[in-house]
């Protein structure tokens, strides 16, 4: 086989495998390139068919805290109130801007705060925080007080001590 032809099998294969170019062979001595169109997914969160147990994951959070020689969490209904404000911002503002003691205490207070979107199960929402070093870090904070709010596409985690 000529050097030529095996050249353009190996750019071909390469090319082939980074999925950059969709490749018409016209003959052995010929390869015209066409690049592939670029999709960009949206990403648009959905309910999951089973729904989020705000509950479940409070008990999940506070059985991994134990395990790892932590102090579980008291469940508060003023985190709650926080929880349920930032659940109404999160739907059109995804961050956490809006998100401050000033704004929610109306006391000297410290509070923290933990976002999901897209998980299906409480369980794939704790690792996801899990995962993630500054979620990690507000999971081991020596918080006192927590309250987890779900609407089945965005979850809020707020942690407080008074």
């Amino acid at each position: 086989m000529p050097v030529n032809k095996i050249l353009a099998i190996i750019l071909a294969i390469g090319l082939l495998w980074f999925g950059a170019f969709v490749f018409k062979i016209t003959s052995y001595e010929t390869i015209s390139i066409a690049p592939t169109p670029t999709v960009i997914p949206t990403y648009e969160p959905r309910p999951t068919e089973i729904p989020l147990s705000a509950e479940k994951l409070e008990t999940l959070v506070n059985k991994w805290r134990i395990s790892q020689g932590l102090q579980s969490f008291i469940h508060s209904e003023d985190m709650c109130r926080i929880a349920e404000i930032r659940l109404v911002d999160i739907k059109t503002d995804w961050s956490h801007n809006g998100f401050s003691a000033d704004r929610f205490c109306t006391q000297l207070c410290t509070i923290g705060e933990n976002l999901a979107r897209g998980f299906s199960t409480e369980q794939d929402t704790l690792n996801g925080w899990l995962a993630s070093p500054d979620h990690l870090a507000e999971l081991k904070t020596p918080y006192t007080h927590t309250c987890i709010k779900t609407d089945q596409i965005r979850t809020v985690e707020i942690f407080g001590y008074f």
